[in-house]
């Protein structure tokens, strides 16, 4: 799963999250006891990946790591009884709390950083609630143990620089006033499509595109695609 916090041409980092279950254990507890969740280990393979423009890409593993130990054998009690792990949503809401206090620590070693509750829900396991749930259906506390495995990819985009730099050297007032905006009708030259929103105008000419059309010609060429000028020194220029 790609994870991105901000609107997608608005980070040069993009991220993406693979969680996989590898092992799970699931028991009835005695009557009166609380249903737990606990995670018993989580390995963690890091890739970066730089896509250059004009060069493909290059992709190089980074690190590997576990999370393992006295730390993690601590069982994470639910709140709400045992019909917690009987709906979805429920049982996602306890999964998804006890990996924010396990996880942090380990996912912070590789600067992803996770501020909202649901920004955890890419690190649940694929299947893992819909287990859970079907093995609790029949009433009663669980106690569940989980054994489970994290890609988490980190993609750099020369594209993106450049796309970022352009809007904000546009942002300039003296670059900005000899730039012609698009009017009405306009069209963009990639997609031929009309230019409303979401357009971002080159510096050094005046062709304007939708900001998505241009994102892709950037990862071919850093020119522009009407007059072939190189967008990177006029950019360096107007700074």
């Amino acid at each position: 799963m790609e994870v991105m916090s901000q609107p997608q041409c608005q980070r040069l980092f993009t991220e993406r999250i693979d969680s996989k279950l590898t092992g799970f254990k699931m028991e009835l507890r005695p009557h009166g006891q609380r249903c737990t969740v606990r995670l018993r280990r989580c390995s963690v393979n890091f890739v970066s990946e730089h896509h250059r423009i004009g060069r493909g890409r290059m992709t190089k593993v980074e690190h590997n790591d576990e999370l393992e130990g006295k730390e993690q054998e601590v069982e994470h009690p639910v709140d709400g009884g045992a019909a917690v792990f009987q709906t979805k949503s429920a049982c996602r809401g306890a999964i998804r709390g006890m990996l924010m206090e396990v996880l942090p620590a380990l996912i912070k070693y590789y600067d992803v950083e996770r501020t909202e509750e649901g920004q955890w829900d890419e690190f649940v396991p694929a299947g893992l609630v819909e287990r859970i749930v079907q093995g609790a259906a029949g009433g009663g506390s669980y106690a569940c143990d989980l054994w489970m495995h994290v890609e988490l990819t980190r993609v750099y985009s020369e594209a993106k620089e450049l796309l970022l730099l352009c809007e904000a050297v546009a942002v300039v007032p003296s670059n900005s006033a000899r730039r012609r905006a698009p009017g009405a009708g306009d069209a963009c030259p990639i997609c031929m499509e009309e230019l409303a929103d979401g357009v971002t105008g080159l510096p050094g000419c005046s062709h304007a595109f939708h900001r998505e059309c241009i994102l892709e010609w950037f990862g071919k060429a850093p020119t522009c695609p009407c007059c072939r000028r190189d967008i990177v020194s006029f950019c360096i220029a107007d700074e």
